[in-house]
């Protein structure tokens, strides 16, 4: 018998005998439970690791068998760690299936591999003629800092650029609901020496409906805080993104650009060679920034061809996330269940998808610092504003989110220490902001 099973044993045998010694107090039944639960989970990643070597080494017999166990204990119903634990288990589950369809493919529904692909791309284009998407992503801008922090962050980046401007021009290279956007106009039409004469902002994305009601809201809000905007849809995936179609003005009617980039740029990864995200970079250096502002995932999930240092990453991200998720929503609310259920889909792409099919290819900020400087951009420090922001953001949720300090390990040098922000779950950073401007600039 393992240690876990004889704890778990153990546990048993002290439950079946507490109506004879008394039974224990509320605050004892929970230890208990936590114990027990805390036993079970690291049984989980126990399974979870060894399950990740056994596809390693195509030893199909003890797939089966931890495949099995994992199926007993996990479940998206239990604790974070089960809850986490459900959804690695099914990405790995995917990923056998894809590796050895003539074994797996007959133990699952029919086309539920391909129908998961689909789900996760629709999810990501936020198109699929369902609300679900938007709706997670709305839940997770009510409970939890995450989507606040990127946005707050690059407003206050963008109004520091933007000062004194008369023109400017905001693209956004994924504008989903223009959430981000109300906050910078009421910034813009409020700031010192009055607001800028003429507004404009581009929003791309593949969902035309999508897009045309952002613009739609952004333009009633523009209207009621007094400033002239003008708001131009670019209905198309990113990557065919040309310049023409940005309408960015220059002489005589020059105007201040920022380019937003909210967990974007990752998706441009996938191409093995890196020469699409190099084309990107290249159409947002010929828009002439004054700003670039930055969002990304702070975890390595990219290019590792090791499948145990993929799920490593991911495992780790991935948990103090589902942690903090736990802390923020009851573990029956059916808005926890709709925000797992649309991260599990991350998970099922880092896990069970490679090359093209894989669109979630987190990468940390060293990293990134590597493709923009050869790109021609340098970074920018960000102003006490930019920290300002992140604190008071932080001050209206959990204390166990912070803003990390400005730390080189998250940099690829000493003088970039202060070029970034991250926030993070404890010691764990989710996501980094950073500012960035071409090098002529």
């Amino acid at each position: 018998m393992s240690s876990v099973s004889r704890k778990n044993a153990a546990l048993a045998g002290f439950l079946s005998t507490a109506n004879y010694v008394g039974m224990p107090s509320l605050v004892q039944e929970q230890r208990l439970v936590k114990v027990h639960y805390e036993n079970e989970g690291t049984e989980m990643v126990d399974l979870l690791v060894a399950c990740v070597e056994a596809i390693s080494a195509g030893s199909i017999a003890i797939i089966n068998h931890l495949l099995a166990r994992l199926g007993r204990l996990a479940s998206p119903e239990g604790s974070a760690m089960h809850r986490l634990a459900a959804y690695f288990t099914e990405g790995l589950a995917c990923r056998v299936s894809k590796m050895w369809p003539h074994i797996y493919q007959p133990l699952l529904q029919p086309g539920i591999v391909q129908q998961q692909e689909d789900m996760a791309m629709a999810t990501r284009k936020g198109c699929d003629g369902r609300p679900d998407s938007m709706s997670a992503w709305h839940v997770l801008n009510q409970a939890t800092p995450l989507v606040k922090f990127g946005h707050f962050i690059a407003n206050e980046m963008i109004l520091e650029a933007f000062e004194g401007e008369e023109r400017v021009h905001v693209i956004d290279l994924d504008i989903k609901q223009g959430l981000q956007w109300p906050a910078l106009f009421y910034g813009l039409a409020h700031r010192a020496g009055g607001p800028p004469k003429q507004v404009r902002v581009t929003g791309i994305g593949e969902c035309k409906e999508e897009v045309q009601d952002a613009g739609d809201r952004l333009a009633e809000f523009a209207e009621e805080v007094g400033l002239s905007m003008e708001f131009h849809a670019v209905v198309d995936k990113l990557v065919d993104v040309r310049l023409w179609m940005l309408h960015v003005k220059g002489e005589p009617a020059r105007e201040a650009v920022a380019v937003n980039c909210i967990l974007q740029l990752h998706e441009a990864l996938g191409d093995g060679d890196g020469e699409v995200l190099r084309n990107l970079l290249a159409l947002i250096y010929s828009t002439r920034p004054k700003i670039v502002a930055m969002v990304e995932q702070e975890a390595d999930c990219h290019d590792n061809p090791s499948l145990a240092a993929r799920f490593s990453h991911a495992l780790r991200y991935f948990a103090a996330l589902f942690d903090a998720l736990d802390a923020a929503l009851p573990a029956s609310s059916a808005a926890r269940f709709q925000l797992e259920s649309y991260f599990a889909a991350h998970i099922r792409n880092i896990l069970a998808c490679d090359g093209q099919q894989r669109f979630e290819r987190y990468q940390p900020l060293r990293r990134w610092q590597r493709v923009f400087l050869p790109a021609g951009f340098r970074s920018k420090p960000l102003s006490p504003g930019c920290r300002l922001q992140a604190h008071l953001l932080l001050s209206m949720f959990s204390s166990n989110y912070r803003v990390l300090p400005h730390s080189s390990s998250h940099a690829d040098n000493d003088e970039d220490a202060h070029n970034h922000l991250s926030l993070a779950w404890l010691d764990h950073p989710l996501l980094t902001a950073s500012a960035w401007t071409p090098t002529s600039s």
